[in-house]
């Protein structure tokens, strides 16, 4: 990491970080902070927030498959209304085109008589 990884006072390597004062810290360097009240390994930490990363990650997993099974349920009715609009449709067509007839149909016998 381009000397990012080490101590710009020591030249040695982050082994710890102090939670008081918000530093990372060489062995060296970690002298200085034996009196604060939370010094820990960098090591332990990292593994500590990997199994916290790995939990979340399940727990987003688990909200996302649920979201998705909400989301199919959703499309179930919508599919559904959309199948009864449409035969709603067919029906006025239909109905439509048998007024049409009927009308068609009264204005010759209207014309029959009229004869």
């Amino acid at each position: 990491m381009n000397g990012m990884d080490k101590c710009s006072e020591h030249g040695k390597g982050f082994e710890f970080y102090c939670e008081d004062h918000f530093k990372l810290c060489c062995t060296t360097c970690r002298i200085a902070h034996e009196k604060c009240d939370k010094l820990d390994d960098i090591a332990s930490i990292s593994r500590q927030k990997r199994a916290q990363l790995h939990g979340l990650k399940q727990s987003l997993l688990k909200l996302k498959s649920d979201a998705d099974a909400i989301v199919a349920e959703c499309k179930h009715p919508e599919e559904e209304l959309n199948a009864s609009v449409e035969d709603v449709s067919k029906d006025v067509n239909e109905m439509t085109v048998n007024l049409e007839r009927k009308g068609i149909y009264f204005k010759i016998n209207t014309l029959y008589t009229l004869l």
